[in-house]
Parts: C-alpha cells; structure tokens; sequence
C-alpha cells in the first residue's frame, strides 16, 4: 500500500505541475488587464469577464481534460487491489469481475471536478483583482505605485494558487484512489480493514492512537478512512473474508 501512495502522490504532483503550466499564460493576462485598467484609472477589470471565460475553455480545453484523464487513470492504477501472497486464486477471480463502468464512472466524476475547481480558481483571481482596484487609494499614489501593488497582489496570488492546485491535486487523487478502492471491497465482499499509520512522526496524534485498529470500511473511525481526511498519508488493510482465504 505504500507503494500505491507513493504513485498517488506522484499522479498528483504530476496533475498540478501540468496545470500550473496551463494557468500561468492566463495568470499573465490578467496582469496585463489589471495594470491597463490601472493606468486608465478604472474601478474595476476591463475585459476581466473575458478572461473568466478564458477559464472555463481552459477547463474544456481537450489539453486539459487530457491532463485530467492521464491523472485518473494512474489513480485507477494505484488503486488497483494486489493479490500476491493474499487470496490468490479467489480473489484474483473475483476482481476481474469488477465491472469497467465503475470505474470509468468515478474518473469522470473526477474529471468533472477538476473542471469545476479550475473555473472556481479564475473566478477567485478575477475578484481579488476588481478588490485591489476598487478599494486602493489613489490619494497620494502615481500609476506606478499602484502597478507595482497589482504585481504583488499577483504574485501572493500565484504563490497561493500553486498552493492550493498542489493541495486540491493531492486531495482528489488519494480521494478517487479511496473510492476505487473501496468500490473493489465492496464487490469482492470484503468489509472490514485495518487502520495503518506510516510510523513516522508526521503522522497525527489522533490517527497514531488508530494504528492497528480494525474498523467497517463503509463507516471508518468516527467516520474517517485512512488516506480522506486532507493530508493524511496513513492507508488500510483489507481483511479477506473467509471464502477468498
């Protein structure tokens, strides 16, 4: 299992380096914008609307479903249950039966979600600007002065979009590895597993206490799972029932 999140966590830094790389250009745009609008004295972004549609073809953009996708499908990887040295036979039988569509169905879900997340990110961007632009005095500051405020407005900005796009990456990943995961437990009838920290001291208080706990997959511990709450590296070890012994 730590192998498989350590594939997780490289699909997620993957994921979030590639949308970095598709942001930025935008991100340049809008300083482009805001500094014109500036220097022409508006309240507000001119051509700011333009730009959250910008967004969300960049959301719809095939470039960017593509990155999407590739990140699902190395989530569908990681998930997949291994069966060496426990079930063999049995159990091997039993998860190629796992039907296709579920999965397919939880990576579009994912996709989605990427989508939305991004859109919702340009959308924050495109308000924090007309903020800066709307409230800062321009009693006693030249042109300069406030170009050089929207230039760290924006740079804070992007230094917290890279923030989150890791964060959000990291999140939706292990997220949609848990789901597959627990999707395969539950067509296989597995139904309980154990709670596995990874023994270091980053691992939290509360989830050291947890470590070696048996628990229902379909409840957790006071309704967690390993790996769901943000950040959590700890991860789960099914319990086969008896027939895939």
């Amino acid at each position: 299992m730590t192998d498989a999140l350590h594939r997780e966590t490289s699909a997620a830094r993957e994921l979030a380096r590639k949308t970095m790389a598709l942001i930025r250009p935008v991100n340049r745009e809008l300083r482009d914008l805001a500094v014109a609008s500036a220097r022409r004295g508006d309240r507000r972004l001119v051509g700011g609307r333009e730009l959250v549609t910008r967004w969300k073809r960049l959301a719809d953009s095939d470039e960017y479903q593509s990155i999407a996708r590739a990140a699902a499908e190395k989530a569908a990887r990681a998930a997949r249950l291994s069966v060496q040295g426990a079930g063999g036979r049995k159990l091997r039988e039993a998860l190629e039966s796992f039907p296709a569509a579920e999965v397919a169905k939880l990576q579009r879900q994912f996709v989605r979600q990427q989508e939305i997340l991004l859109v919702r990110t340009g959308r924050r961007q495109h308000r924090a600007m007309n903020k800066l632009l709307r409230e800062t005095p321009r009693v006693g500051r030249d042109v300069k002065q406030l170009e050089a405020m929207i230039r760290e407005q924006l740079s804070r900005g992007d230094t917290r979009i890279r923030r989150k796009v890791r964060n959000v990456a990291n999140n939706e990943i292990l997220t949609l590895s848990s789901r597959l995961r627990h999707a395969q437990y539950k067509h296989v009838g597995i139904r309980w597993a154990k709670w596995v920290t990874q023994g270091d001291t980053r691992v939290r208080s509360k989830h050291r206490g947890r470590n070696g706990r048996l628990y229902r997959i379909d409840r957790g511990i006071n309704g967690e799972r390993p790996g769901e709450p943000i950040g959590c590296r700890c991860f789960e070890e099914p319990k086969l029932p008896d027939d895939l012994q």
